[in-house]
Order: structure tokens, then C-alpha cells, then sequence
């Protein structure tokens, strides 16, 4: 397997030292990362990251100035300031474009990490349904998430090694942020939205969910439809309705897009990627990938 490029951080990290890049504002070990408004190493991390990717950590963070592209798990979005973003591991993301005067805030933590500092217990909002958030926030909302970060970056410095200093923040953190979630969920079911438009929305989410899972592996949108105890008709329409866009483009955009991380982070064969993606041949696979992206697999890799 090839090595993801999130991996070169240490040869990033290392250059912007040299650089004078503020170091003591970035930290960097494998159960945890920090960073704190350093717009250079963010733009440079992104830049080394050709296509899209999987995650497989949480990332917590907060946009404080310019405005990102971003495409995560098939869906865009446009982030502006001030905007509190949390995203699961297993999340397939495509940086689209990233402003050149772009800052934020933020930490990925490894999956063995966040739960020892939850104690196994982790809070509402981070239940494992593989849900992603990107929620505006107010200033103060904005400040104590800042706060905890510098900390957890200041302590590590400090204090290597001392991990249950930044357990203890990490949990708070990861309480602070459910807490901004839940809140906002709240205030929305009270704000009373039309029952109708609202079971249409729970019902692309929930197959939106299960189209992720999937992972390109299912393209029928019968079996969505059973797992959902809906008609593939009414599905259809509802999926239309609430997105604009087919429940069947839904699907190949899932197929399509983890053919693409496996073409571009990995050394798997297109024959291997073929069978993993569930497709009966590898011309088969090789014609579907070409009607869709107008490229060959063997195309998308080289380029």
C-alpha cells in the first residue's frame, strides 16, 4: 500500500521549524495532532494531498478566517468564518479550494486516543452513527474551543509525555463540542419544522448514511431501499426532492469517489480494486469508471 500523504507531516512540520514557522504553535505525535492558526502549514498539508481521502482519526476544528471548498463523504460544502467543523473517522474528503488568507484551528485524534480519554464513554453527538457537523458559531461560543487547543499544544510542549493532562482537556473538549451539536439539534426540532419536509430530510440522511457504508460496493437502489423499508419509487423521489440530484448519482458518486482513493493511495491493481468495488469484470469496472469520470482508471492514476 502506498503511504497516504498525510503521513510526510514530520518532513512538513521539520521544514517550517527551520523556517521559523512558529512551532510552538503546532503540535505532532502519532496518537495526536494540534495546530493553531499556522495558515502555512494548513495550505501545505493540503497541498500534498492529491484527490480524496479517508480519515481515520476525528477531527475537530474551527475556521477563523478565509473560506474553504470541501467535499466529505459526497456532500459540498462551502465554510466560512466562524465555523465549528467535526468529522468521523472513515469520512472520504476532497479539499476543493482553500483561501489563500484561510486560519483555523483545529485537532485529529486517533481513535484509540479519544476513547481512552472518554473513558469508553463518548458523548451524544459522537455516538458512532457516522455523522459529520459544520455548525456556525458565535465568538464566545468559539473561544473556549480555541482555549483548550493552545493548551493541549502549550502542555505537550511542556510536559511530554504528560498524557493525562491532555486526556483531561481532550475530554473536555470532546464534551464542549457535543454540547454545541446537541444544542443546535434542540433548537431546531423547538423552531418546529414541517413534519413532511422533515421525515424527507431524515430519510436522505439515513440513506445518505448507508450509501457511505456501502462504500461503492452496493449500486442496486433496491437494496437501499429494503434496508430503508421504503418502495425504490418513493425513495427516488424523496432523495430528488430533498437533494436535487438522483438517488442512483448518489450512488455512483459513492462508487466512483472510493475508486478514487484506492487508484490514488494505494498499489491495489485495477483488478483488485474492481473486486473490492464488487464489479463482476475489470472491463466492466474500466467502462463504468470511464462513462462516469470520462477517464480510465489506469488515467486517473497516472494523472
Amino acid at each position: 500500500m502506498r503511504t497516504p500523504k498525510r503521513m510526510f507531516l514530520p518532513r512538513i512540520i521539520k521544514e517550517l521549524a527551520e523556517q521559523g514557522k512558529r512551532p510552538a504553535h503546532f503540535f505532532a505525535s502519532s496518537r495526536y495532532t494540534a495546530i493553531d492558526g499556522m495558515s502555512d502549514l494548513f495550505k501545505e498539508i493540503v497541498s500534498t494531498t492529491e484527490g480524496p481521502f479517508v480519515t481515520d482519526d476525528y477531527r475537530i476544528g474551527l475556521l477563523l478566517r478565509g473560506k474553504i471548498d470541501v467535499t466529505v463523504n459526497l456532500s459540498d460544502y462551502h465554510i466560512t468564518p466562524v465555523t465549528m467543523a467535526y468529522i468521523e473517522p472513515g469520512s472520504i474528503v476532497q479539499p476543493n479550494k482553500i483561501g489563500d488568507d484561510v486560519e483555523m484551528t483545529g485537532i485529529a485524534l486517533s481513535q484509540d486516543f479519544l476513547t481512552t480519554a472518554l473513558g469508553g464513554r463518548f458523548p451524544e453527538a459522537m455516538d458512532g452513527k457516522e455523522r459529520n457537523y459544520y455548525i456556525k458559531v458565535s465568538e464566545e461560543e468559539a473561544a473556549p474551543l480555541c482555549q483548550i487547543i493552545r493548551c493541549v499544544i502549550d502542555i505537550s510542549h511542556r510536559q511530554r509525555g504528560n498524557t493525562e493532562a491532555v486526556e483531561g482537556l481532550v475530554a473536555a473538549l470532546a464534551h464542549y463540542v457535543s454540547g454545541i451539536i446537541t444544542e443546535r439539534q434542540r433548537a431546531s426540532q423547538l423552531a418546529g419544522a414541517d413534519s413532511r419536509s422533515s421525515n424527507g430530510h431524515d430519510i436522505f440522511e439515513r440513506f445518505m448514511r448507508l450509501v457511505h457504508k456501502a462504500n461503492g460496493r452496493e449500486r442496486k437502489l433496491s437494496y437501499y431501499a429494503d434496508h430503508l423499508c421504503l418502495t425504490e419509487r418513493y425513495l427516488g423521489t424523496v432523495v430528488r426532492q430533498v437533494s436535487g440530484i438522483t438517488a442512483k448519482e448518489w450512488i455512483d458518486r459513492s462508487t466512483v469517489t472510493a475508486a478514487k482513493v484506492m487508484l490514488l493511495h494505494s498499489d491495489l491493481t485495477i483488478g483488485q480494486i474492481a473486486d473490492r468495488l464488487c464489479f463482476p469484470t475489470d472491463s466492466f469496472f474500466c467502462k463504468y469508471f470511464k462513462r462516469i469520470t470520462g477517464k480510465t482508471p489506469s488515467e486517473e492514476r497516472r494523472n
